[in-house]
């Protein structure tokens, strides 16, 4: 009997996945700031959250600062961990995922419209690497996209939009 044989496609050089979302929100700067970077507002931005803080040891407000969260997914939990690698605080902040599989991360940025209004931009990025089937690219950058727009789904109907 012969084998069939299939070919696939591989990456033969790292690609970084990146989607974005931006979106107005009828709220202050300053109150959008204080909502998203406080760990308590993934029980509104993300399904399914069972523990948001801040993880104890690690600076509080600045950089270094790690936010973890447990998620269920299924009959299992799934922990995530981001750390804060740059921040301009009130304005923007970059984080790196610490748990999971592929470099990934973030960068979230606020910034002023009005006195009662502002733009949100986050961004997220996934890092596949070389040797990952092909495809694969194109699964992150839909996951990813979801998770954008979701993002922008909840923060507005959490302001009332």
């Amino acid at each position: 009997m012969r084998t069939r044989r299939r070919w696939i496609r591989v990456l033969d050089s790292p690609v970084r996945v990146e989607e974005s979302v931006t979106f107005e929100v009828p709220r202050s700067a300053e109150e959008v700031w204080d909502f998203m970077w406080d760990p308590q507002s993934l029980y509104v931005i993300e399904p399914d959250v069972t523990y948001a803080g801040t993880l104890p040891g690690t600076p509080d407000g600045q950089v270094g600062e790690v936010q973890v969260s447990m998620h269920r997914t299924g009959p299992e939990r799934q922990l995530t961990a981001l750390e804060v690698v740059a921040l301009e605080p009130g304005r923007m902040a970059t984080t790196r995922t610490l748990t999971a599989a592929l470099p990934s991360g973030g960068r979230l940025d606020v910034e002023p419209t009005g006195e009662h209004s502002c733009r949100l931009t986050q961004r997220f990025h996934t890092d596949v690497p070389v040797g990952v089937e092909a495809g694969y690219v194109e699964i992150q950058r839909a996951g990813l996209r979801e998770a954008a727009l979701e993002l922008e789904a909840r923060v507005l109907g959490h302001f009332g939009n």
